[in-house]
């Protein structure tokens, strides 16, 4: 029973994923508390069902028009800062791996933790994309971090 319904949820999490390039970084974080909470081999089968879910979505999209590929613009958000540092964006992204890499190996005891790491993850781009650019219209990115920051704060054992 617990297989079934983890399936499911992890084709509702590839859903999730295809609709932001950004979330796939998160995938480090939903391995690590899943192998967490149970073992390895259960958490690579169920994030096989995710990066499914989420390549039949987009993959699509990617062969039908590469040149207006959605996710592939929206890294136009970052690279905008090799301007002001070269390779800005691409430091960017690292940073957000190595720190998703980073947390997902930190234990994980509660889904309040996972959605802070996942808070945190999501907060790098938007807080290095103002620092960079000194744009306050960029804060507005705030909106992929906050919803995992309110679920951590409303999810917390008192």
């Amino acid at each position: 029973m617990i297989e079934e319904l983890a399936g499911y949820r992890m084709i509702a999490w590839g859903i999730a994923l295809s609709s932001r390039a950004n979330f796939l970084l998160l995938l480090p974080i939903v391995f690590g508390s899943l192998a967490q909470r149970h073992n390895p081999i259960n958490a690579m089968k169920w994030l096989m069902w995710t990066v499914l879910t989420c390549g039949l979505l987009t993959l699509p999209f990617y062969f039908y028009d590469r040149a207006r590929f959605a996710p592939l613009e929206a890294m136009n958000r970052l690279t905008m800062f090799d301007e002001v540092m070269p390779s800005a964006g691409l430091l960017i992204g690292v940073l957000m791996l190595v720190t998703s890499l980073f947390l997902a190996w930190r234990p994980m005891d509660s889904s309040a933790v996972v959605s802070f790491n996942c808070a945190t993850v999501q907060a790098v781009p938007v807080f290095l994309g103002y620092l960079l650019g000194h744009d306050v219209n960029f804060l507005a990115y705030g909106s992929f971090f906050l919803p995992f920051g309110l679920l951590a704060v409303a999810m917390q054992e008192t």
